[in-house]
């Protein structure tokens, strides 16, 4: 069972015994060197000559050493081995050990087969979650010193590090950082850090993980933190980290390793003022990265205890309060300060924020553009696209899509110089649905496509759900429902993936409709999204379910049942009829209808008669030609070359002879008479399928023509 995740490393050794008499096993400190060198032993035999850092084996072969790097257990290798160990332990009386809680105990344990095998007692001793509570904040080994394998490897661990005393001081310094850390990183906490990481790397306790840098085995971070603070050293570098988190940070999106180390400052509990400051800092993001109220409370708690003002943490605790739907309380935490000088810019635009989720748009307006003018002179640009956003959402709630569209184009351009992708692929959302609604579907369709990248790229989930049901809806516009379907599928398993149960409905209503038009059943899902709906969304779903009109409609056709076919295109036309444009989301539906009526219309067909004597029109409009002679043998003419050559056109010379047979006009005035009288079909009428081509004029051919018995 040791074995577990060793076979690869077995089979080599077994190669290397052919060749060499003395093989040299390194790695670091309970990785499982042993129990391969004894295995190695009983199938080759030989001897094992076992010291604090290295593991000799001799086997009875060629002379010559060889040594052999034993490395860290993979994630699925570890688990393996976690899993095996308590299977054999039988912890028949505890918690099941499932699959989330393994892959948090094998990230914690680094790897390493020993402490891998002392979590196992645990688990089997106190269950999953509390051996995670004890492995929070101590090696594995701390908690087995009576254990005889445990105190061999806090020796050999001992033992390892003092053979490099740089190495040891570094590993020490870089265990404050909970995640990853970079160059800068490492040396602001301690200066040669770096120098010593290919040392700790080459021995299994760090490894590189692009793009962040490196990153510590969690049981060697946990060895190092409890050998830093039995020296009382623990404090001054975890306030270098904290300076240096801090300092990282700066004004924009903090990398994930910075904002991991703010977490670690805003959590710990060694300087409440740093720790304030990095709370702070984290708030506009607070909602990517753990529950919203446990950072408020935490932040609230902090500046309770140190009693002095700060207008940064104030900004904070008002943001927070927004994220949680409590504008009342934003607004009085952020109205004493609108007279300070002190952070003017980010001051009117909370207030901004909270005025407008009050109803106050008026106020709300004007707070905006005493933001957006201060920050532009701070030189704030992130804040500054963010003013510019929520500006433009107000001016969308208040009608105005120019000012809007002014707005967030502005607001793009700073995201974009911020290098802040997430903001600028959410503005370009946005910017896609102003078109979309402005019936630009060309343009609509670029920006959405390109914030659908950006947000698949930084691992966007939510906004993947949203922004691939938007593409969904274009292309149901455009006529595509196949198309369609694929983006909104994945739109719904990633929107239920996240738990956002109103875009979720509307992105299963629209697939409902995006099956029905490729000739599916989509009454059955949509009747199921209808009796979830809220009451705001009653007209969505209303508009959603005329659209499964026009599948009705195709489909009496095609039977022939021109009443059913006419009924179900009038429920439809009631429908848009009625329809007002709210919410938002209605309009858009209301395009991709509309788009589809005019489809289904023009496939419907024109019926002639075969002396076009009348014809009626894909709207089942009927003109009568019978009196108007010169224009029915045009029509006549016309009709015939279409059933004869489709697509050709039919020459002036020839239309001159139908029209007026046996005439003989001067040139210039029979070409005024046809032009004429080819004027007045197309006002009967005839326009969407009477064409004009360099040599003459013809019947439409990609429409469909019928001749009437």
């Amino acid at each position: 069972m040791e074995l577990c995740g060793r076979a690869d490393d077995m089979q080599r050794l077994r190669e290397v015994a052919r060749t060499c008499a003395r093989i040299r096993l390194v790695g670091p400190p309970g990785v499982g060197r042993r129990a391969l060198a004894a295995e190695l032993v009983r199938l080759h035999g030989g001897a094992v000559e076992a010291g604090p850092v290295d593991v000799v084996v001799r086997v009875d072969g060629p002379d010559g050493e060889r040594r052999f790097p034993v490395s860290p257990l993979g994630a699925a290798a570890s688990g393996e081995l976690l899993r095996a160990r308590i299977g054999a332990l039988d912890p028949t009386a505890r918690d099941p050990v499932d699959d989330e809680a393994v892959a948090q105990l094998v990230e914690r344990l680094g790897g390493l087969p020993g402490p891998i095998l002392f979590a196992a007692r645990l688990v089997a001793a106190h269950g999953p979650a509390r051996t995670l509570a004890l492995l929070a904040d101590r090696c594995a080994a701390s908690l087995l010193e009576a254990d005889p394998t445990a105190t061999r490897w806090l020796a050999a661990m001992d033992a390892l590090l003092a053979e490099a005393p740089a190495a040891a001081r570094a590993l020490e310094s870089l265990c404050v950082f909970p995640g990853a850390f970079d160059h800068d990183a490492a040396e602001a906490v301690h200066p040669g850090a770096v120098a010593s990481l290919g040392w700790l790397i080459e021995r299994g306790l760090a490894r590189t993980r692009p793009p962040d840098g490196w990153i510590l085995g969690g049981e060697a971070r946990a060895f190092a933190a409890a050998r830093l603070a039995a020296r009382g050293d623990a404090p001054e570098m975890r306030l270098r980290h904290a300076r240096w988190a801090l300092d990282a940070s700066g004004d924009g999106a903090p990398s994930p390793a910075v904002a991991s180390s703010l977490r670690a400052v805003f959590f710990g509990d060694d300087h409440p003022r740093l720790a304030r400051e990095a709370g702070a800092r984290l708030s506009p993001h607070a909602a990517d990265h753990g529950p919203v109220r446990a950072h408020l409370a935490r932040l609230l708690a902090l500046d309770a205890e140190l009693g002095e003002p700060s207008v940064e943490a104030e900004c904070a605790i008002a943001r927070l309060h927004l994220l949680l739907a409590e504008p009342e309380r934003a607004w009085r935490r952020i109205a004493r300060h609108l007279d300070r000088d002190e952070r003017r810019g980010e001051i009117a635009h909370l207030a901004g924020n909270a005025l407008r989720r009050l109803g106050r748009a008026d106020e709300a307006a004007a707070a905006y553009a005493r933001a957006i003018a201060a920050l532009e002179l701070d030189g704030t640009r992130r804040e500054l696209g963010l003013a510019l956003s929520n500006l433009g959402g107000l001016c969308v709630e208040r009608g105005d899509a120019a000012g809007a569209r002014a707005a967030w184009s502005r607001a793009l351009r700073c995201f974009a110089l911020e290098g802040d992708p997430r903001r600028e692929a959410v503005t370009l959302g946005d910017l896609g649905l102003l078109d979309h609604e402005a019936g630009d579907l060309e343009a609509a369709g670029r920006r959405y496509r390109r914030a659908l990248a950006l947000h698949e790229e930084y691992g966007n989930a939510r906004f993947v759900g949203i922004v691939s049901a938007d593409l969904g809806e274009l292309e149901l516009t455009r006529g595509d429902p196949i198309a369609a379907r694929a983006l909104l599928e994945r739109s719904v398993a990633q929107l239920a993936a996240v738990n956002d149960a109103r875009q979720a409905l509307l992105a299963e209503a629209a697939l409902a409709l995006a099956e029905a038009w490729v000739g599916e059943d989509g009454a059955a899902r949509l009747d199921r999204v209808r009796d979830r709906a809220p009451a705001d969304l009653v007209p969505v779903m209303r508009l959603y379910a005329a659209g499964l009109r026009i599948a009705d409609a195709r489909r009496a056709r095609a039977s022939g049942d021109r009443a059913a076919e006419r009924d179900a295109i009038e429920a439809v036309e009631a429908a848009l009829a009625e329809a007002t444009g709210e919410p938002d989301e209605a309009r858009r539906v209301e395009a991709a209808l509309r788009a589809e009526l005019a489809r289904h219309r023009r496939a419907s067909g024109w019926l002639i008669a075969p002396d076009a004597s009348f014809f009626v029109t894909p709207e089942e409009d009927r003109v009568d030609l019978s009196r108007r002679h010169v224009q029915r043998r045009l029509l006549e003419a016309l009709l015939t070359q279409r059933l004869s050559a489709p697509g050709a056109a039919l020459g002036l010379e020839a239309l001159l002879r139908h029209g007026w047979p046996g005439q003989r006009v001067l040139r210039d005035a029979a070409r005024n008479r046809l032009h004429v009288a080819l004027s007045g079909l197309r006002k009967a009428g005839l326009e969407p399928l009477l064409l004009k081509e360099s040599d003459g004029y013809l019947l439409d051919p990609a429409v469909e023509v019928v001749v009437a018995r």
